[in-house]
């Protein structure tokens, strides 16, 4: 069976992941004077995005302190609106939406496979 999109729209990421979570996320952002916005929203959104890669959403989170406001409700927007069109995707074309969770996944696990390398 498919997992709904509501179950993976985090891509499963748990909040305690040494790339994606919220505690290793957050710092990220700390710093954005010219912007004020629920950060765990943002943060939440950010990574549950099912179309931006790993090296894109951490690009992003480099930005962000140099995002004016508008800027940020736009992003927040378009990740809110790619929520709503996945949720679409995964009910009508599961099976390929599961392959890009999948993807996803797999990219996320060899990132986290390169820092513990880089580590030790």
């Amino acid at each position: 069976m498919t997992p709904s999109y509501h179950q993976t729209s985090a891509l499963a990421v748990p909040d305690d992941h040494p790339i994606l979570g919220l505690d290793a996320m957050r710092p990220m952002i700390l710093h954005h004077p010219r912007s004020d916005f629920d950060e765990t929203n943002l943060l939440k959104l950010l990574r549950g995005s099912c179309t931006l890669t790993l090296d894109e959403k951490l690009k992003i989170l480099g930005r962000i302190s140099r995002m004016n406001q508008d800027q940020v409700d736009n992003l927040m927007q378009l990740l809110v609106n790619e929520h709503e069109k996945f949720e679409f995707i995964a009910d009508e074309f599961p099976e390929d939406f599961a392959e890009l969770v999948e993807e996803r996944m797999s990219e996320i696990g060899e990132a986290v496979q390169k820092r513990a390398l880089m580590n030790n």
